[in-house]
């Protein structure tokens, strides 16, 4: 196609690397959203960064309505 083998094939290796990434992405993304990993690593998160050991500030937050809106109804806000 482009008269080049080496160029050929670096395209080749190219787009099967990028058809991986998107795959390995999604699975991610779906095992990510089945488990509720996000809600957990940055409730996580948050209770770390205020050295809440008790979760009551981390309670707090996510129960301000601002934070609560952006979850559905009976969930963890996500990040």
């Amino acid at each position: 196609m482009f008269g080049s083998q080496v160029l050929e094939v670096m395209i080749g290796l190219l787009l099967i690397f990028l058809a991986l990434s998107v795959a390995c992405s999604g699975v991610k993304e779906v095992l990510a959203a089945l488990f509720g990993l996000r809600a957990r690593t940055l409730e996580k998160a948050v209770r770390s960064m205020l050295h809440d050991a008790n979760g009551v500030v981390t309670r707090q937050i996510f129960d301000h309505p601002v934070i609560a809106a952006t979850a559905p109804e009976g969930k963890k806000p996500a990040g």
